[in-house]
């Protein structure tokens, strides 16, 4: 007897990306697949969120810690969830790609 299993996953919306890099451990081990929604406002971000935002030429995933960030109303603070990385990055809104709403890692250790 053989047991043939057919997985479907349908998304409205929503570019998906390869994070890679480990400066989201422990909460994203990488490299991972992230599913990202649109954000239509990026002052409506809050702390804790996760972001995908174009970063000195490349694309970063972080989290939101201050919204508005210290340099006015259009910036926000991104942190890492790693504590071996210390500095954090200043995001203008308009860099904003979108809102990290999911993720799986594609590292079979983390399987277990």
């Amino acid at each position: 007897m053989m047991l043939t299993l057919t997985i479907g996953v349908g998304i409205e919306a929503g570019p998906f990306y390869l994070a890679n890099g480990d400066s989201m451990e422990p909460t994203v081990h990488t490299p991972a697949i992230t599913h990202c929604e649109p954000v239509d406002n990026p002052a409506e971000l809050e702390p804790g969120d996760i972001i995908a935002y174009e970063y000195m030429g490349g694309q970063s995933f972080h989290r939101v810690a201050e919204n508005p960030g210290p340099v006015g109303d259009n910036t926000l603070t991104a942190t890492r969830d790693n504590p071996a990385y210390q500095a954090d990055d200043i995001v203008q809104h308009d860099d904003v790609m979108c809102e990290v709403n999911g993720h799986v890692t594609l590292d079979p250790r983390q399987w277990v």
